[in-house]
C-alpha cells in the first residue's frame, strides 16, 4: 500500500545516510536488518530531530541571514513545524501564499516575514506543486479542510489550487515532450550556470526537463485530488495529466541502462558540449521525490539505495 511504500522509501534514505555518515569506516557489507537496528539505536538522529525542532519553533523563515518564508521550505518542514507551532499561524502562512498568488495563478517563491514583499526565481518550476502539496500535509495532519473554503480577494483557497497547478502547465509545460520544464539547474536547485546570480529565467536560459519537477507535479495532482471538491471534468483532466506525466518521465528520462534519471531532457540546445558527460550524474534529489511520486518499483528503489550508497562512498 502508499503508506508501506512510503516508509520502504524512508527507511531506505535513512539507511543511506546512515551509511555515508560512517564512510569508509563500514565499508564491508551489512543486511538490512542490521543498518535498520543502528538507526534505531543511533542517538544522532534524535539529537538532529531535537535541534530541528529547536530551529523550527522559532520562526518560519529560512535562517539567521534570510529573512524570508519560503514555500518550498514551508512544505518541506511542516509536518515537523506542525508539531511545534500553533496550528493556525501555519494556517495563517499557507492563506498568505494564496493572498499573495498573481493573477496568472502563479506562486511566488516568498515573501519578506516584515513586509510580505515577494520574490521568485523563475528558474525553478516548483513554487505552485510546493503550495498545494503543503495545504495537503496541513489538512491531512490538523484535519483543517476548512482552509480550502477559505477566500482570498474574491477566491476560494481550492479555486486558487487549481489555478495554481494550471499556471504550470500553461506557462512551463513542453507539449512535445508532455512534462514540466524549467532552467537548467542542479538536481532541485534554483541556480542556472549560464549568468550570475542565475535565478531568473532570460536569453542565456536553456529551458530543461527534469525528474524533479515533473515528480512534484505528479505528487501536487495526486495531493489536490485528494482534498479538492472539483467538477468531474476537472477530475479526468487532472488525473489523465498524472498518468501522462508518470509514462513521460519513464519514456524520457529514465535511463534503462544505467537504472537511474538522465538529468536534463533539454527542449532545444544544451549549455553543456555533448562530451561534457553530463549524463553520468546521479541526481540524488529528484530520485527520491520521483520514489515519493509512485514512479519508481520496490526493486527500482532498493537499486536507488545502492547506487546512492556508492556515490556517497
Amino acid at each position: 500500500d502508499t503508506m508501506m511504500h512510503r516508509a520502504l522509501i524512508v527507511v531506505y534514505l535513512c539507511c543511506l545516510f546512515l551509511v555515508g555518515c560512517y564512510g569508509n569506516e563500514h565499508k564491508e557489507k551489512r543486511n538490512m536488518k542490521d543498518l535498520v537496528h543502528d538507526i534505531l539505536h543511533n542517538q544522532n538522529f534524535a539529537i538532529a530531530l531535537n535541534i530541528s525542532k529547536s530551529i523550527l519553533s522559532s520562526s518560519f523563515n529560512s535562517g539567521t541571514k534570510y529573512p524570508q518564508v519560503w514555500i518550498r521550505h514551508v512544505n518541506a518542514f511542516i509536518e515537523l513545524t506542525l508539531e511545534v507551532q500553533a496550528h493556525d499561524k501555519v494556517r495563517d502562512i499557507l492563506v498568505t501564499f494564496g493572498r499573495l498568488q498573481n493573477e496568472d495563478g502563479s506562486i511566488p517563491d516568498g515573501y519578506d516575514a516584515f513586509s510580505h514583499v515577494t520574490f521568485t526565481h523563475t528558474t525553478e518550476s516548483d513554487q505552485e506543486t510546493s503550495w498545494v502539496q503543503a495545504l495537503f500535509r496541513y489538512v491531512n495532519i490538523t484535519g483543517d479542510s476548512s482552509i480550502l473554503d477559505v477566500i482570498c480577494n474574491g477566491t476560494s483557497m481550492q479555486v486558487r489550487m487549481d489555478r495554481a497547478l494550471q499556471y504550470v502547465f500553461n506557462n512551463k509545460f513542453s507539449s512535445f515532450y508532455g512534462l514540466v520544464f524549467g532552467a537548467t539547474t542542479i538536481d532541485w536547485g534554483d541556480i542556472q550556470p549560464e549568468d550570475v546570480p542565475g535565478y531568473d529565467v532570460d536569453s542565456y536560459t536553456h529551458p530543461a526537463i527534469d525528474v524533479y519537477d515533473n515528480a512534484m507535479m505528479s505528487i501536487a495532482i495526486q495531493n489536490y485530488l485528494s482534498i479538492a471538491q472539483t467538477n468531474s471534468t476537472r477530475v479526468s483532466y487532472y488525473k489523465n495529466m498524472l498518468i501522462s506525466i508518470s509514462s513521460n518521465v519513464t519514456k524520457y528520462l529514465w535511463d534503462s541502462d544505467h537504472e537511474k534519471y538522465h538529468p536534463h531532457v533539454y527542449i532545444y540546445d544544451r549549455p553543456f558540449p555533448l562530451c561534457s558527460e553530463e549524463d553520468a550524474i546521479y541526481y540524488h534529489g529528484g530520485t527520491t521525490i520521483a520514489a515519493l511520486a509512485g514512479y519508481l518499483s520496490r526493486d527500482q528503489i532498493m537499486q536507488a539505495y545502492l547506487d546512492m550508497v556508492k556515490n556517497v562512498n
